[in-house]
């Protein structure tokens, strides 16, 4: 909001003059007029290039969300039986690369928002005071997004312990305590 505000009243002081002191007999009512058209097309642009950044942004946060962290596909193919050192290793090998990937969206997402703040306020610093809103916003979305991509992974986790071998698409895991107590009997 504040932000913005900066945006808003720029734009205000061009068209200021047309309801205090001018009218339309004014002999300084052609400058006016250009000048509020100048001051108009600056507001649009910078709306514009603030919208784009913000969409940017929400995609990004999207794609954080959506990346799932256990895939149950790759445990869902096989039929043979897999030990729990192999499922376990299996899941962080997946995890790991798939979190590689949410990390860069999330490095992506800084030089937007250092975008937005060199449009807005002509400045680089990412931490600009007047722009603290919109960084906790974004930070809140970015949370909520990973919350939302690990709980979904905790219920794939759950749906890959619960498969069992009734079926041929369908896998068991045992442990080594399983393996032995098997080979005793």
């Amino acid at each position: 909001r504040c932000a913005v505000r900066r945006c808003f009243k720029a734009l205000y002081s061009a068209l200021r003059p047309g309801f205090e002191h001018l009218n339309w007999n004014s002999l300084g009512i052609s400058a006016f007029i250009e000048q509020c058209v100048k001051a108009i097309q600056d507001f649009n642009g910078v709306v514009s290039r603030m919208k784009q950044s913000l969409l940017q942004i929400e995609k990004k946060i999207s794609l954080i969300s959506d990346v799932q962290l256990v895939d149950i596909g790759l445990f869902e193919q096989s039929s043979k039986i897999m030990r729990i050192e192999d499922l376990c290793r299996k899941i962080e090998d997946s995890r790991a690369l798939r979190t590689a990937k949410m990390v860069d969206e999330y490095h992506a997402v800084v030089p937007l928002l250092g975008k937005i703040e060199s449009v807005l306020v002509q400045s680089e610093t990412q931490c600009h005071p007047v722009l603290k809103e919109l960084y906790t916003y974004v930070e809140m979305q970015i949370y909520h997004a990973l919350v939302n991509s690990i709980v979904c992974a905790c219920h794939q986790l759950k749906n890959i312990l619960q498969l069992k071998k009734s079926s041929p698409n369908q896998l068991r895991f045992e442990s080594k305590h399983t393996q032995n107590h098997y080979k005793k009997i």
